[in-house]
């Protein structure tokens, strides 16, 4: 939080020397600017210090409070039942993309002991790596790997693949658009579903129109602003998927609030 109410103050002073638009440059963005290192991934700049990146780490690996792991999405009416089935086809129940130290499905885990089923949490080695000793004890089946979201997806066939935090330019793809990022990235896992499998983004979702009851979504649109992501609407969503060869199929809304899981699948 620090970190964003340091880069926010300099938003006037970053606007007077570039358009005034939203960045879309996972290079040349506001954060990377305020530290002196534009021209280099925001994450690259969040890297330098091993602290802060164990930090941010931990930040978004535990019950984010904001999108809440629990009570959105249905996952004992919807997935539960479908456990026995994986287990037997030896299928994956879900890969949880991006799942830092793996602290959601943990979380979704203990909530709900009948969701049975093998669970892959996927992150880069310098989270993984420190993933604290019997954090993810043997008995939740959950397994921590390595993996890199610009590659190929290595889990075919997954009942559901699932992004527990924003799809954004938040690492070092080397590609230039926000937009191209995103597709890049759902890409390679629309690839490996299988005609069953559902894609779930938990996110905050934008209303159609602005209204000042729930002012959270505008401050989070606001504070990925400086590494050039943005918050996304429901007709946003649907784009982003049908460019990927997804249908978005459902919006899972949270009773109070503009949290949401969007679930998208094959279309057909």
């Amino acid at each position: 939080m620090d970190d964003m109410l340091h880069v926010c103050s300099r938003l006037p002073e970053y606007f007077k020397s570039h358009p005034l638009e939203s960045p879309s440059s996972p290079t040349h963005n506001p954060y990377s600017w305020t530290y002196g290192m534009e021209g280099q991934d925001w994450i690259k700049v969040v890297g330098r210090s091993p602290e802060k990146l164990r930090k941010f780490a931990i930040g978004i690996s535990g019950k984010w409070s904001t999108v809440p792991a629990v009570g959105i999405y249905p996952f004992d009416t919807e997935l539960a039942p479908l456990s026995a089935t994986c287990q037997r086809q030896n299928r994956v129940l879900v890969v949880d993309v991006g799942a830092s130290q793996g602290g959601t499905m943990k979380e979704i885990r203990q909530a709900f002991p009948r969701l049975t089923g093998r669970i892959i949490t996927q992150d880069l080695a310098r989270v993984v790596d420190h993933v604290p000793a019997g954090y993810l004890p043997p008995e939740l089946d959950i397994h921590p790997t390595v993996h890199d979201f610009w590659t190929p997806q290595p889990v075919r066939n997954a009942q559901d693949p699932l992004f527990d935090e924003k799809i954004s330019s938040d690492d070092e793809s080397g590609l230039a658009d926000r937009d191209v990022v995103c597709r890049t990235i759902l890409r390679h896992n629309v690839d490996a579903m299988g005609p069953d499998s559902r894609l779930l983004i938990a996110e905050v979702l934008v209303p159609d129109r602005v209204q000042k009851e729930e002012l959270y979504c505008y401050w989070m649109d606001l504070t990925v602003l400086t590494f050039a992501g943005r918050e996304r609407s429901e007709a946003d969503w649907r784009d982003l998927f049908e460019s990927v060869g997804l249908a978005l199929v459902k919006v899972w809304r949270a009773e109070v609030g503009t949290q949401a899981v969007v679930e998208g699948r094959l279309r057909r």
